[in-house]
């Protein structure tokens, strides 16, 4: 009866007021709050980020994390400039980006970015404790821990009067002139906006580990291979260590967590290093490119992929696995509410965009915001909000187009499917104007 009391009780308190309330904790979610707070015209407003998990306190361990990004050097400058790359505490870079498919004269080599750094692969746990330690100082952003979101009502945004508010599982309630929605794939906030979700389930799972690789010079290179059942990825953590990213159906994935280390190493090293049959479909489509590629001008390199690391060891406990699946909003934004990162956008793994794409987001919005605040428009005008949504839109959906068009390409059953995938490669690999724009906009996007 006393607890009933209670929950009435606080369900009946005014409402708290933030200017901006944030949803979701996550790399996205913080960095997204640091880059408002840090906007010196939103200097005196008040910026709230919800996020379920208790505080962390953050102490690096000997042994890496099996979750990384390869953050792109357009998000690398992203967070430096807002204080936190210098908090970063581990981080390798990848000079080479090898890709490669079934067959060994079909690859691509990427490595003419900026600086000679195609990504840097860095801990997701460091990042959070990075963001975590920049955010402490900043007067006007708080966060509220341990505390889930319950209700979100935005049912009567017609109004002029109505701004969006969430209610959260300690009965209290929380309005706002902004509320960002970066609360991942399963969002509350999108939910309630009421909008269409496209998302379909790949039937796979990413299988990740740390493995320690043979020592063979630097491991600044990253490799992808494209399989029939899916891509596996190996990233480099240090010159002894790389992080693990397969794609496989789900039944191989759960297989994969529960044979011996022995096995496990056997089956990279093997997926990896494999011959496949060249079938005369194949043979007909490399025969057809190198005509083209010759009679354009582009000879066939003798240059070839090489040999990824060899794996030794699997380190123990390190494996996990994660489901795949594809997610695409159809709108970011109503009035006064928006969508950021996952809870707007979800791509396979195979191109490690995820986070990336969510740090451009944080980009473009920020700059909109601070553009509209500086024109007398308020927090969450939908001038600016519609704006944010065209941009990520146009720079969006062709990632994920592109990201969905390998995937299918390489998973297809059909051996002129895949002999499509193989010559592609080959002309991306020929062709160096093409392989810069995969670079700079497929791989890794930016904002203008």
């Amino acid at each position: 009866m006393y607890l009933n009391i209670i929950k009435r009780f606080s369900s009946s308190r005014p409402p708290s007021f933030s200017d901006i309330l944030i949803c979701g904790g996550g790399i996205v979610g913080t960095t997204m709050a640091c880059a408002l707070a840090k906007i010196p015209s939103l200097a005196d407003k008040s910026i709230v980020l919800i996020e379920g998990s208790p505080q962390q306190n953050f102490i690096q361990s000997k042994n890496y994390s099996n979750r990384v990004s390869a953050i792109s050097p357009f998000s690398k400058k992203l967070i430096e400039r807002l204080g936190i790359w210098k908090h970063v505490e581990r981080y390798q870079e990848v000079h080479n980006l090898k890709i490669w498919g079934l067959y060994p004269d079909s690859f691509l080599e990427i490595d003419n970015s900026e600086d000679g750094i195609v990504a840097y692969v860095v801990e997701n746990s460091d990042i959070m404790q990075a963001i975590s330690k920049e955010i402490q100082s900043i007067p006007n952003l708080k966060v509220l821990y341990k505390k889930n979101i319950t209700n979100v009502n935005i049912k009567n945004m017609n109004s002029l009067t109505s701004l969006p508010a969430i209610t959260l599982d300690d009965g209290s309630e929380h309005q706002c002139m902004l509320l960002v929605g970066a609360d991942g794939v399963n969002s509350k906030v999108r939910k309630a906006m009421n909008i269409n979700y496209l998302s379909w389930d790949y039937n796979q799972m990413g299988v990740v580990a740390t493995l320690n690789v043979s020592e063979c010079g630097p491991n600044n290179t990253a490799w992808q291979r494209f399989l029939p059942d899916g891509p596996i990825a190996l990233l480099p953590l240090n010159n002894n260590l790389s992080s693990l990213v397969w794609s496989t159906p789900k039944a191989k994935a759960r297989n994969l967590l529960k044979i011996s280390n022995e096995n496990f190493v056997d089956a990279i090293n093997t997926s990896l290093i494999s011959q496949y049959n060249t079938g005369d479909v194949v043979k007909i489509a490399n025969k057809a490119m190198n005509t083209i590629l010759n009679t354009i001008g582009l000879p066939k390199t003798n240059k070839t992929c090489g040999q990824p690391p060899n794996i030794i060891d699997v380190v123990d406990g390190s494996r996990a696995a994660f489901p795949l699946g594809f997610g695409h909003s159809v709108n970011y934004v109503i009035p006064n509410v928006i969508l950021i990162g996952d809870a707007a956008h979800r791509v396979h793994p195979l191109a490690g965009q995820g986070v990336n794409l969510g740090f451009q987001d944080i980009d473009c919005l920020e700059k909109i915001l601070r553009d509209g605040i500086k024109n007398g428009r308020d927090i969450g005008d939908i001038e600016d909000l519609t704006k944010y949504e065209s941009f990520c839109q146009q720079n969006n959906v062709p990632v994920m187009t592109f990201i969905e068009l390998i995937h299918r390409i390489y998973t297809s059953d059909r051996e002129l499917i895949q002999a499509l995938g193989d010559v592609c490669l080959q002309f991306a690999n020929a062709y160096d104007p093409f392989k810069t724009q995969i670079n700079t906009k497929a791989l890794f996007s930016r904002m203008n």
